[in-house]
């Protein structure tokens, strides 16, 4: 079902919705990472959190469209090196445009991490263009492709349909998502990661 998307809230408001599963699912999320990784981070609310829980001692190649994720890093003292892909800034903070995909396109990353406005079997759905053509392109530069949604995004469509389910590598989501709904969608992702569940790795 079509749902009227919060995407166009502003940030700051967005943070808060569904506050206590984002934080369960970035805790669940930044498991995966491993020292030594190439990875990209979003500027969406969720991969915001998930920066927080970031250990300041591992060693990462980040590379984000988001300043107040590069700022944040290095409040905590990060190890990892840091990297702000261009563009123009939106209102929402977050770097956009050609100049972004552009430059996107010149990196490889061992995993990258996104969200959506909803995510279905039939595939991830955006409300805007830019973060749809972002995860577009990060499906073709990653090796791992993880898609960070809480409950309230599943089964839900949108304005823009993005990307194929089976594009998805990993999926983390919170405990409020239904089992039926965890079903089905491991039948089109390979890992799909319930936070609380019992601590999984990528294969």
């Amino acid at each position: 079902m079509r749902e009227q998307t919060t995407w166009d809230l502003p940030f700051n408001e967005r943070m808060m919705l569904h506050y206590e599963q984002k934080n369960s699912i970035a805790k669940e999320a930044v498991l995966l990472l491993e020292n030594g990784d190439s990875v990209f981070i979003d500027g969406n609310t969720t991969c915001y959190t998930l920066s927080h829980y970031i250990p300041p001692e591992m060693e990462l190649m980040i590379v984000t469209n988001s300043p107040a994720i590069i700022l944040n890093m290095l409040q905590m003292k990060s190890r990892s090196k840091l990297f702000l892909i261009g563009g123009e800034v939106s209102s929402e903070g977050m770097t956009t445009g050609y100049k972004l995909h552009q430059e996107l396109k010149q990196y490889r990353f061992d995993k990258a991490f996104f969200s959506c406005m909803g995510i279905s079997t039939q595939g991830c759905f955006f409300s805007k263009i830019d973060p749809l053509q972002v995860a577009q392109t990060l499906a073709e530069q990653s090796k791992k492709l993880i898609l960070v949604a809480d409950s309230s995004k599943m089964n839900r469509s949108g304005f823009l349909f993005g990307l194929e389910s089976k594009r998805v590598d990993v999926l983390v989501t919170d405990s409020g998502t239904p089992t039926k709904t965890v079903d089905k969608l491991k039948e089109c992702i390979r890992n799909v990661i319930v936070s609380g569940d019992e601590i999984q790795t990528l294969d």
